[in-house]
């Protein structure tokens, strides 16, 4: 490098943008059905570090409504919705006092409770899952245990039982 070279870095702030621009920006694109770029979703998440005259807490609730709106149009999958959302409580946790934060909280519920019930429902199909798994083992188990009772009381060694079986020594002589 000499020192003939001169870089120039242009140095922007968020202060610079005016949250009714960006706001008044994507009612256009809704409208007009025009394309949503990762940009526009960029700017909506980092609203509150814009210029506004509102407050913080009317902003944010106002940004997520609209993401609302926004994520039904662009038919974002479940993890992208989650990260934006978990984006805004960040933001809003951050940004608001206590009291703000639990008015921001109460105020978008509604819109917390799709990923919710998203959220509770693979829980509950995970859970139904793993409960008719364990009580297919338990029963294939039972089922042994029972084939292994009567080769003993066939007179069966035990030593062949455990072979058929897979089951231990001590499980059989235990299930009698």
């Amino acid at each position: 490098m000499n020192d003939d070279c001169v870089y120039t870095m242009h140095v922007i702030s968020l202060k610079d943008f005016k949250a009714n621009d960006i706001f008044n920006n994507f009612e256009d694109k809704l409208q007009n059905n025009d394309v949503i770029t990762d940009e526009d979703i960029a700017a909506l998440q980092l609203i509150v570090y814009t210029d506004f005259d509102e407050t913080k807490l009317e902003i944010l609730n106002r940004a997520r409504k609209l993401f609302e709106v926004i994520s039904e149009k662009l038919d974002l999958d479940i993890n992208e919705k989650i990260a934006i959302i978990y984006l805004f409580n960040v933001l809003s946790a951050n940004m608001l006092d206590a009291r703000e934060y639990g008015q921001y909280v109460e105020e978008n519920i509604m819109l917390l409770n799709p990923v919710e019930r998203y959220m509770k429902n693979e829980g509950i199909k995970e859970g139904i899952d793993r409960g008719i798994k364990e009580g297919i083992d338990r029963g294939i188990r039972e089922g042994k245990l029972d084939d292994a009772r009567n080769m003993l009381d066939e007179g069966i060694s035990l030593e062949k039982i455990v072979r058929i079986t897979g089951l231990s020594e001590e499980d059989i002589l235990n299930s009698k």
